[in-house]
C-alpha cells in the first residue's frame, strides 16, 4: 500500500510543489528581499486578492480565447497542408524544403513583420502562435503518415484503393493515435509562445 502511494502520480506531484513552496521560503530567508523572493504568505494574499476580481478573470478568458482560436487555425492549415502533401508528391518536395527554411526562425523573430501589417494586437498574436507551430506540426505530422504508410502500404496494394480513400480509411485512423500526441506538443508550444508574448506586450 505505501509503494502504491509513493509511486502514485498525485504522491510525486504533491510532493514537487510542497518542495519548491519550501526551497521558495528558505531563498526568501536567505536573500532577505522581498522583491526578488516575497514570502509565501504575501504571496497567498496576493493570489486570493487576484482571483476576486474581475478584471482577473477578464483576462483569463481573453488568453483562454486567443490560445483556442490560435491553436485551432494551426490545427486545421496543419491538416490542409499534409493532406496536400499526401496527395501531391511535388508539393509535398516543396513544403518540406520550406521547413528547412522556417522551422529554425525563432517564432518572436517574426513580431516585427507581422505587427507591420497588422499592428501589436491580438490579431499578430494569433499569426506568431500559429507561425511557432505550423512548420513543426506539419512536419512531424508528415513523419507520422510515413511511418503509418510503411505497415499499411501492401494491404492498400491489396485493395486497390485511391490516393483519397486510403488517407481517410487507413492512414488518419493509424496515425491518429500519434497525432494526438502531437496536438498535446502544439498545444504547449503555443501557451508558451503565448506567455513569451503577454510578457513582452
Amino acid at each position: 500500500m505505501m509503494k502504491r502511494l509513493v509511486s502514485s502520480n498525485l504522491f510525486i506531484n504533491i510532493l514537487s510543489i510542497v518542495l519548491l513552496l519550501v526551497i521558495w521560503q528558505i531563498c526568501y530567508v536567505i536573500a532577505n528581499e522581498s522583491l526578488v523572493f516575497p514570502s509565501l504568505s504575501s504571496l497567498g494574499n496576493a493570489a486570493v486578492k487576484t482571483l476576486t476580481t474581475e478584471k482577473f478573470w477578464q483576462t483569463y478568458y481573453y488568453t483562454i480565447e486567443t490560445l483556442c482560436e490560435a491553436w485551432i487555425i494551426s490545427v486545421a492549415l496543419c491538416g490542409i497542408t499534409v493532406c496536400l502533401c499526401l496527395v501531391l508528391p511535388y508539393f509535398r518536395l516543396i513544403f518540406t524544403r520550406w521547413c528547412d527554411f522556417f522551422m529554425p526562425l525563432p517564432s518572436f523573430a517574426t513580431v516585427p513583420f507581422f505587427s507591420l501589417f497588422f499592428g501589436l494586437h491580438k490579431t499578430t498574436m494569433i499569426l506568431v502562435m500559429v507561425y511557432s507551430v505550423y512548420w513543426f506540426s506539419c512536419y512531424q505530422a508528415l513523419g507520422i503518415f510515413d511511418t503509418a504508410k510503411q505497415g499499411w502500404s501492401k494491404h492498400i496494394k491489396n485493395l486497390r484503393w485511391g490516393v483519397l480513400k486510403s488517407v481517410f480509411l487507413v492512414y488518419i485512423p493509424a496515425a491518429t493515435p500519434s497525432l494526438m500526441s502531437l496536438n498535446a506538443t502544439s498545444w504547449t508550444y503555443i501557451w508558451r509562445t503565448l506567455i513569451t508574448l503577454e510578457i513582452a506586450y
